[in-house]
């Protein structure tokens, strides 16, 4: 897991080894088959967790679900 905290804003740009899926917990969003991840305009103070591996294994950490209602 990797937990992004934005000091200031923009985009960010988070690299990872070739063919990884990535899961951005709290915009229950899935980046499959991966070498790197866009986040798009990040607020400043704003907070990212990405689960990164293989999609299954990921999936079996039975994740609470996140809203940003």
């Amino acid at each position: 897991m990797i937990m992004l905290h934005a000091s200031y804003a923009g985009i960010k740009l988070i690299h990872f080894k070739p063919g990884m899926d990535v899961y951005d917990y709290f915009h229950n969003k899935w980046y499959e088959n991966v070498s790197s991840v866009n986040l798009d305009d990040m607020p400043f103070g704003s907070t990212r967790y990405l689960f990164y591996g293989q999609k299954a294994e990921i999936e079996k950490m039975n994740l609470p679900d996140w809203s940003l209602d």
